[in-house]
């Protein structure tokens, strides 16, 4: 079978420890990597952008959604949401588990821009453009300082005792009790659960949150 991790072997452990480490690695670790690259890195998103997505897009330095998008974070591996919207909203975002559309993910500075869906592929490409265009040392000097300011004030701190929490949150909490919760991909499927829920939710409510609503709260 496939090794997640070489610095800690997951494979034959049981229970927490055997998602801790192959979580640490394939969630948390990539991402990190990913957003201490060099270079700069934009994502482009169209549709469903859930859970492990949306810690892939916010690895990346600019995010450019599609006006078709659906946003929905969580306590997830790499937990950037209280250092993207602020605390506040963060807590308002996960409390009510639903869906966020392009434009309210924009308010709540969780994307950089919004364009049309048949646009996106342009738009991106023009933005890649311009920042090449650039002198390439000068922005990877820009990319290393912006991203000191946060590792500054805690960032990678932060995002490392944050796994913590996931782990107890879906191996712990949520799947607690289960005859299979030593197996590691369980808690994946968990999280498909909690993903049904609060899609169904925003089927049932009015929409998606907004700034300034609190929802209603998934258990």
């Amino acid at each position: 079978g496939r090794t997640a991790t070489t610095w800690w072997e997951h494979e034959g452990r049981d229970g927490a420890e055997a998602v801790f480490v192959r979580e640490s690695e394939l969630y948390l670790g990539m991402c990190r990597r990913w957003r201490d690259l060099p270079k700069p890195t934009i994502a482009a998103v169209q549709g469903n952008c859930i859970y492990a997505g949306w810690s892939i897009a916010s690895a990346m330095d600019i995010i450019i959604a599609a006006d078709d998008s659906r946003f929905l974070p969580h306590l997830s591996e790499f937990f950037t949401l209280p250092w993207v919207t602020g605390p506040r909203r963060a807590k308002q975002i996960l409390f009510a588990n639903r869906p966020l559309s392009a434009e309210q993910a924009l308010d709540f500075g969780m994307v950089s821009e919004v364009v049309p869906a048949g646009r996106l592929t342009v738009r991106v490409e023009e933005l890649a453009r311009q920042i090449a265009a650039n002198d390439p040392a000068l922005v990877r000097l820009i990319k290393g300082a912006v991203n000191n300011v946060e590792d500054t004030m805690g960032f990678v701190a932060t995002i490392r005792a944050s796994q913590a929490y996931n782990v107890l949150g879906y191996h712990g909490v949520q799947g607690h009790g289960d005859e299979d919760d030593d197996d590691p991909t369980t808690v994946e499927g968990k999280r498909i659960g909690l993903v049904g829920e609060a899609l169904d939710s925003s089927r049932d409510d009015d929409g998606p949150v907004r700034p300034g609503e609190a929802g209603s709260t998934q258990s």
